[in-house]
């Protein structure tokens, strides 16, 4: 449930009850305080687990939990899991802070006004997630080059065992106040599911994260953005890539 967001943990920010609770029963934080998982995301469950979907901290305390159980870090976990065996260049990816000068010195400046990579443009305008945390968190904050990660999406892809069991699978109904933006242009009546990547049509359909199986396709588009991020752009440029790529890969088909 915590993989699939139907545990009932939610971002306080997409909640607007869990918002007021945080306003009444949270002090701010200290100047340059950090926090670790259990104590940034302490707050009440949004619904029962189980009864209902949105977006939260879930892989967090998924990445927390393992933390015990493997006594080690959840990067530590990480690299021996899914980045060693998928090796170069998904090999020296990791949670911020960027460590090594090698690292640094390949990160992408999103922003003028970020000369810490906290990522603002992803994080909409803040970089407190990142700036706050206290070791690794599950839910944001990896660093990793574009090939490295189109390396992961092929490996969920073609389905070849490194990373997943051939059978492994989540799903989900997509409901509440966030859904209409995590179902990306699928249609509500649409069969789909919720897995570890985001959503997974459950019926053939042009691949909607960008990993379509049934056509053997995967794509990753990247922005440099500058603050404030025009979100319709952004979503047609989105949207341009992909019905494009279909229509090379129509092309591509018609000449085989």
């Amino acid at each position: 449930m915590l993989l699939s967001y139907a545990s009932g943990v939610a971002y306080d920010f997409l909640v607007p009850k869990l918002t007021k609770w945080r306003q009444q029963n949270e002090p701010p934080l200290a100047e340059e305080a950090r926090r670790p998982v259990e104590k940034a995301f302490s707050y009440p469950l949004a619904f029962q687990p189980g009864e209902g979907w949105m977006y939260g901290p879930g892989l967090d305390w998924a990445g927390r939990i393992v933390e015990p159980i493997t006594g080690g870090t959840l990067g530590g976990h990480v690299r021996q899991r899914i980045c060693k065996p998928l090796g170069t260049p998904v090999d020296d990816a990791q949670f911020y802070p960027a460590k090594g000068e090698s690292v640094r010195a390949r990160l992408v400046d999103l922003n003028p006004d970020d000369p810490e990579c906290l990522g603002r443009a992803v994080l909409g305008g803040g970089g407190d997630m990142n700036l706050r945390s206290k070791g690794d968190f599950g839910g944001h904050g990896r660093l990793m080059t574009g090939p490295g990660y189109l390396k992961v999406l092929k490996s969920l892809l073609v389905n070849d065992g490194t990373l997943l069991h051939p059978e492994a699978g989540h799903r989900d109904a997509i409901e509440g106040m966030a859904g209409v933006f995590f179902r990306v242009r699928t249609e509500p009546g649409s069969k789909v599911g919720h897995g570890l990547g985001g959503l997974v049509p459950l019926e053939n359909t042009e691949g909607c994260w960008f990993c379509d199986r049934t056509n053997g396709l995967c794509g990753l588009g990247a922005i440099q953005a500058s603050l404030p991020v025009n979100g319709k752009i952004v979503s047609d440029l989105k949207q341009t890539f992909r019905h494009d790529m279909y229509r090379k890969h129509a092309a591509w088909k018609e000449q085989a």
